[in-house]
């Protein structure tokens, strides 16, 4: 059963806001994203956006070729 008191409702977070309140929990407490084990961490090109999910999201990656010479 959740803790009441530890609930953190945010619309947007930045990274220092989640640090701070992950920082409050012991460090060996697991993270889950909608109740899940998967956790993705994306993070767009220039850094401006982290997008947490339990999702590979491929279809948002550019796909790469890889040089065979």
């Amino acid at each position: 059963m959740y803790d009441k008191t530890k609930l953190v409702f945010k619309e947007k977070i930045d990274v220092n806001e989640l640090c701070n309140i992950l920082s409050n929990l012991p460090a060996r407490a697991e993270i889950c994203i909608c109740g899940d084990s998967n956790c993705y961490i994306h993070v767009e090109q220039d850094g401006s956006v982290v997008n947490l999910d339990n999702e590979p999201l491929d279809e948002c990656y550019e796909k790469t070729v890889k040089n065979t010479d």
